[in-house]
């Protein structure tokens, strides 16, 4: 057993350790202006409006089986219900003080569910990768609703007084998403000649590569002044990486779920251990908010993170 945790361990931490590598490597030439941080803003709107919804498009039309998959459905639903414990469970944590610390609990509440969890599924599941990376479109399917609507709410909350409007929960990954599920679900894929599916599929290959190097470059630019209270930091990151793991290790320990689709299992740990939502940073920088505050709970999210994500997933893996 302490064999089993180790090895689990070890993969997990390497494959971080690989996307760490980039993350240096992304913050040093925008630091230096040797990557200019426009350029990031461009590989940003090009990695969510066009790779990411083709890679979405072309891997749900040709991978997603409804037949062989029957509680497909569960993964948004999932995604739903992540992000109300994260926010009950920030909320009760920052209770005494909610009015100045909205923008925290947007924080403990959202992981990094795409970004992230995909290039470690590279890593880790590689014979796996298109059913893993089907079941990450699923669950997103569910949680940007809450990011994009609640998480956005949060952030802005402390700026401004704007109304959420319904346009801010349309994205084009999510409309990618409910386009390709539809079609799959009305018995429709054979009339989507592979001509189109396998072009999509190849600009939707650069997703990963990409999307870990915007990553990089949003994080390791961050700056670490005005760090928040250490115990702001503390009782955030306590939320984000333990609390939530926690009880969704307990909620599957006691499900079927470990010997029906062990693949969601993994899957639901690492979406449950993640770091904070690199979103966040691109909402803030987008409709106001303490870039500072935010910026270092971030990082240090993502430092806490090389060791708590391993952790949580080792200890799955002897359960």
């Amino acid at each position: 057993m302490l064999e089993l945790f180790r090895d689990s361990f070890w993969i997990m931490a390497e494959a971080l350790g690989q996307i760490f590598v980039i993350v240096i490597i992304a913050g040093f030439l925008v630091r230096k202006n040797i990557f200019p941080d426009e350029y990031v803003k461009g590989l940003s709107l090009l990695t969510v409006n066009i790779l990411l919804p083709a890679m979405i498009f072309a891997n749900t039309v040709e991978h997603f089986k409804p037949e062989e998959q029957p509680g497909w459905w569960l993964l948004p639903l999932a995604g739903v219900a992540m992000a109300i414990v994260g926010l009950l469970l920030g909320a009760s944590v920052f209770v005494k003080t909610l009015n100045t610390n909205r923008d925290v609990v947007a924080v403990a509440a959202f992981q990094n569910a795409g970004y992230l969890i995909l290039p470690i599924g590279k890593f880790v599941f590689p014979a796996e990768f298109d059913e893993f990376s089907l079941y990450v479109f699923l669950f997103i399917m569910g949680f940007n609703l809450m990011l994009w609507s609640v998480g956005k709410y949060l952030l802005r909350s402390r700026v401004d007084n704007a109304k959420l409007k319904f346009s801010d929960l349309i994205t084009i990954p999510l409309v990618a998403n409910v386009i390709s599920v539809t079609i799959v679900l009305a018995g429709l894929r054979n009339y989507v000649p592979d001509i189109l599916i396998q072009p999509v599929g190849l600009i939707g290959s650069a997703t990963v590569p990409i999307a870990t190097f915007v990553l990089g470059a949003t994080i390791g630019t961050v700056s670490l002044k005005g760090i928040p209270v250490w115990h702001i930091v503390v009782r955030t990151l306590f939320v984000k990486l333990f609390l939530v793991a926690g009880l969704t290790t307990l909620i599957l320990y006691h499900t079927n779920l470990p010997q029906t689709n062990p693949l969601i299992c993994n899957l639901l740990i690492m979406e449950a251990a993640a770091a904070p939502a690199a979103n966040i940073l691109v909402m803030v920088r987008t409709f106001g908010g303490d870039r500072q505050k935010m910026g270092a709970l971030m990082l240090f999210g993502y430092i806490a993170s090389l060791v708590t994500m391993p952790l949580w997933v080792a200890l799955w893996a002897i359960l």
